[in-house]
């Protein structure tokens, strides 16, 4: 009877963050098509870089206090409030930091866009990604999943319309680049009207020396977690500069397309699932209570994610060079092509993804820095043999995916071990 609840309660939250999902992914399906028959694979390449940055910036931007938000109890809420300043106050840091670093990258080509004073919205999207992140883990330890799917859904559709506006009038990566800032104000808008009076309070009520205490107690998450997350946020999100570098911005353009129509319901579910997932797993360690079914969980999303991925993923491996074509234009069709070679990786992905945090939960960071290090070593590597020997970009793809989908078996292996022990100890 425990268990049945237990199980209801996990699917009842996954289908409230799983309907906000569909309902992106129905927005972006609908205005994609539109999109890429205003703007050229070489706009969304640029987009892809400014992306890529963002992206691996904003994953560190609160060296992970963030994510520590999850652990106190409900009776510590001084503990709460502390970690959210503190995390606030980091993502302010590291968005002023970014600047010089930005400059500096940027006197080396590392970003090749057509306006160069785009590079400026660099710092303020971090600083606005950063914020997203606290209150989404926030909105998580609250269990108020109607509100984070209510952001998922604003912020698909303020990008996209705000895109395809800019575009009527100016198509190129200027306007979709400033589409993408502009979603990203009216989720922040949103998210400062839903918790102001948290914001607010946890300004007024500071207490500095409870700051310096949780920084010291949850010191792991930046001096392990973040670096381990940098790095593997570095390894997701660096091809589209490395395609640029060692191809043109138009192939970069095929691959962001793609990988931005696939990664994106994969990310999206597999974040539905893992914020129930890891918002429960919490719990049940914070009551020290069924710890011996979190193993049982664990498995059964991979079942899920098995049964869910290999039909669709078999079909995007044999038509996807038609679809891409029908749906987004001719010019579009080799990004059919990418996807094809992609899509054991992604597979993989799916099914890797929704339970890849539990080694941060259960306090193995380092075993997932490993990992981290070893696949974005084998992608320099991948990208190195392809610009010394001028591979195709078929070849390159095929290679990435076959390297990838080893990779992330191997964390699968880690994942089960670790889990393994950590019940066995508790037990």
């Amino acid at each position: 009877m425990l268990y049945k609840k237990i199980k209801s309660n996990f699917l009842r939250k996954v289908l409230l963050l799983s309907s906000s999902t569909i309902m992106a992914q129905l927005i972006m399906l609908i205005i994609s098509p539109i999109l890429t028959r205003v703007y050229s694979p070489e706009s969304f390449g640029e987009l892809a870089i400014f992306l890529s940055f963002i992206l691996i910036l904003s994953e560190v931007s609160s060296l992970k206090y963030d994510m520590a938000i999850l652990i106190p109890s409900e009776k510590e809420d001084n503990k709460t409030d502390s970690l959210i300043f503190l995390s606030i106050l980091v993502v302010i840091i590291v968005s002023v930091c970014s600047i010089p670093l930005l400059s500096i990258l940027n006197q080396f080509g590392f970003f090749i866009l057509s306006y160069k004073g785009l590079l400026w919205f660099l710092p303020l999207t971090v600083f606005i990604s950063g914020i997203y992140q606290i209150f989404t883990f926030y909105s998580i330890k609250k269990g108020d999943y109607k509100f984070i799917s209510g952001t998922k859904i604003n912020l698909v559709a303020s990008q996209g319309l705000s895109q395809l506006g800019l575009g009527y009038i100016y198509p190129s990566s200027v306007s979709l680049i400033l589409g993408d800032f502009l979603g990203r104000i009216v989720v922040c808008i949103s998210i400062f009207n839903k918790y102001k009076s948290k914001i607010l309070s946890v300004f007024i009520k500071k207490d500095f020396m409870n700051i310096l205490a949780v920084a010291k107690e949850y010191r792991k998450y930046p001096l392990v977690n973040a670096p381990s997350s940098l790095i593997n946020s570095v390894g997701t999100n660096i091809i589209p500069i490395l395609l640029t570098i060692v191809y043109d911005p138009i192939i970069a353009g095929l691959y962001a397309l793609s990988y931005r129509m696939i990664r994106s319901p994969i990310q999206i579910i597999g974040k539905s699932i893992s914020s129930v997932y890891i918002g429960d797993i919490v719990n049940q360690i914070n009551n020290k209570s069924e710890i011996i079914s979190i193993k049982d969980k664990t498995f059964k999303i991979i079942k899920i994610q098995i049964i869910l991925g290999v039909i669709p993923f078999s079909i995007l491996a044999i038509f996807s060079p038609s679809l891409f074509s029908i749906l987004f234009g001719e010019e579009w069709i080799k990004s059919g092509y990418v996807v094809r070679y992609l899509s054991p990786m992604l597979l993989m992905m799916l099914i890797v993804s929704p339970i890849s945090e539990i080694l941060n939960i259960i306090q193995k960071h380092e075993f997932r820095f490993y990992w981290d290090i070893i696949r974005l070593v084998v992608i320099m590597v991948i990208f190195f043999v392809s610009n010394v020997y001028e591979l195709p970009n078929e070849i390159f793809f095929m290679v990435y995916s076959l390297s990838m989908t080893i990779m992330y078996i191997i964390l699968l292996f880690i994942i089960y071990i670790q889990l393994d022990k950590y019940v066995i100890k508790k037990n």
